[in-house]
């Protein structure tokens, strides 16, 4: 078996095994597929290597990070509920993360995302959403959320203005709905040629996943959260990843390039399709989430542009 071929037949068992939860079961069903192969096993054994035990070590540390924070940093739902920032009545929360709330607001009928950081964060997380709008200003885009506004409260705590995505996160809008491989390939090519458009602007988001991606009422997915964006060439970006999309460079502490979005698109795809995944799909899958970044698709266009392929091949 040649290099490709046996890298295309390690990704193929790593798909079927991640499926299987860690024990016997797996080891049972990973030494069947390998059949005596010792090349084939030791490279699924290294993909599982990436995509758990690193993971299982972040999630503790962010986990850890978060409690810490949570007991008397993060902001409560009273300090916000009931004001007028920056113009618009703060109405009620959408939801928190490690910077900070994002709220449900309004002004003049229209309603927005506002998000802010609370002031006992620190200057550094201040710094990070001062960042968030600089790269939200380059990016104008019909499936990534708009930047409407910004600005600092009269406290001096930084807050955007985004546009207000009424939808559902993509995982659980596609168990909703049913959608099927074909359906789920559509949604996905739209949300490549928006990360595809973001890279173009030289930014990477480097935090893909289900929660920031929303699809609307009109079946349309909007990216959302570049909170931890990277300039590519240009800045430094800031640390923390969600570790189960993050790419092996990304959950090593390397500040990743555009190859780090594609492995987060791939895994994110491969959550999507569920076990229904053919030989097709299958090749674009193990492409996208090669643990080497060099062999990965090169651009988020491609992984699009071959899931489009393979839509018109296999009507």
């Amino acid at each position: 078996m040649n290099a490709d071929s046996l890298f295309t037949r390690a990704e193929t068992i790593f798909l079927e095994t991640v499926a299987i939860a860690p024990g016997p079961e797996r080891h049972r069903f990973l030494e069947h597929a390998c059949q005596g192969d010792a090349a084939l096993l030791a490279w699924v054994e290294d993909l599982l290597r990436h995509d758990g035990d690193l993971a299982d070590e972040f999630d503790f540390a962010i986990q850890s990070v978060a409690a810490a924070m949570a007991s008397d940093v993060l902001p409560r739902d009273e300090d916000w509920l009931g004001r007028i920032v920056g113009g618009y009545w703060i109405q009620g929360k959408l939801g928190s993360g490690g910077m900070g709330s994002v709220f449900l607001a309004e002004r003049g009928g229209t309603q927005v995302a506002v998000k802010v950081v609370h002031p006992s964060m620190g200057a550094i997380l201040f710094d990070r959403l001062r960042q968030e709008q600089r790269i939200l200003a380059r990016l104008t885009h019909p499936n990534i959320a708009r930047l409407l506004d910004a600005g600092e409260t009269r406290e001096g705590v930084p807050f955007l203005v985004m546009e207000y995505v009424d939808g559902v996160p993509i995982l659980p809008y596609c168990r909703q709905h049913a959608c099927g491989p074909r359906e789920a390939c559509r949604l996905m090519i739209a949300v490549c040629e928006a990360v595809a458009y973001a890279h173009r602007c030289r930014v990477i988001h480097r935090d893909l996943k289900p929660a920031n991606i929303l699809v609307d009422r009109f079946g349309t997915p909007k990216l959302l959260d570049f909170g931890i964006a990277a300039l590519l060439g240009v800045e430094p970006g800031h640390g923390g990843c969600t570790p189960k999309y993050a790419s092996p460079e990304l959950r090593q502490g390397q500040r990743g390039d555009a190859s780090t979005d594609v492995y987060s698109l791939g895994i994110l795809l491969r959550e999507l399709l569920g076990a229904d995944v053919d030989a097709g799909l299958g090749c674009i899958l193990a492409k996208a989430i090669a643990p080497q970044p060099q062999a990965r698709y090169a651009t988020a266009e491609a992984v699009g542009r071959d899931l489009a392929a393979y839509l018109r091949d296999s009507r």
